[in-house]
């Protein structure tokens, strides 16, 4: 009597190699965490995510960074600008907010910008932002230290900020 072949240890190893590149790729790969849109993740990342993440920071940045707003003769202009960055009624609260703040005569001599951070995909439709910022008083040069988070939506035009909190004092600059 002919027994059924028996396959040799070579040739089950194949097999074992893929199960466990599967098994680990999708139970042991922590999610994308991206600092200043450079992926850090030791696992695969999909080339969407990474322009989605590069999109993100490019929002962020122009968030915190694009000062285009103080310029703008009416709230419905505000809300033009703004609505690059927000959506929803974070959108519509900042409009209202930076109208009543430009519409009167201020001593504003500040700029902020983002200095690094990190992201973090949430859902597929849905990213976190942790992001350092700077905020350097033009006239005197002195340099306050800042923290926000964003939770970022994609909508029809794009990656949008829908919540944000602000943190602002001199030892945020040496939190990780």
């Amino acid at each position: 009597m002919q027994g059924k072949l028996k396959p040799e240890k070579w040739q089950k190893r194949p097999f074992l190699i893929f199960h466990f590149f599967v098994f680990f790729t999708i139970f042991l790969v922590p999610p994308v965490v991206v600092d200043g849109g450079q992926s850090r993740t030791p696992g695969i990342v999909m080339k969407t995510e990474s322009a989605d993440a590069q999109q993100i920071w490019q929002v962020v940045h122009g968030a915190v960074e694009d000062q285009s707003w103080w310029t703008a003769g009416s709230e419905n202009e505000v809300h033009e600008i703004l609505s690059l960055y927000y959506a929803g009624p974070l959108l519509e609260n900042y409009s209202r907010q930076v109208w009543a703040f430009i519409s009167r005569p201020t001593d504003w001599y500040t700029r902020a910008e983002v200095t690094g951070g990190s992201i973090t995909r949430l859902t597929d439709g849905r990213w976190k932002v942790r992001a350092d910022l700077v905020n350097r008083d033009l006239r005197t040069g002195e340099t306050g230290f800042g923290r926000a988070t964003y939770i970022l939506a994609e909508n029809k035009n794009g990656w949008r900020i829908i919540a944000a909190e602000y943190s602002w004092n001199d030892d945020a600059a040496g939190r990780n």
